[in-house]
C-alpha cells in the first residue's frame, strides 16, 4: 500500500524484520520501543492503529487511543 505511511512502534521477535521494512519501503517507519508519554503522542499523530497481538486481547494501547 504505497499511498499510506506505517508507523510501526514497539519491541518483540519479529523485530529484524520490521527494521527490514522500514529500510526497505519509503513509507514505513519503525519507532522502536516507545515510553508511554510517546506512544500516547504518536497515537495523536495517526489517524488509525491497529493493535496486532496474540497476547494481549485488549491491550492498554486501546485504552489509550
Amino acid at each position: 500500500m504505497p499511498d499510506l505511511l506505517f508507523s510501526l512502534a514497539g519491541d518483540g521477535p519479529l523485530r529484524g524484520e520490521v527494521e527490514s521494512a522500514a529500510r526497505q519501503f519509503r513509507n514505513v517507519t519503525y519507532l522502536g520501543w516507545l515510553e508511554r508519554g510517546e506512544v500516547l503522542k504518536q497515537i495523536d499523530r495517526h489517524d488509525a492503529l491497529l493493535l496486532p497481538s496474540l497476547f494481549e486481547t485488549f491491550g492498554t494501547v486501546a485504552l489509550e487511543a
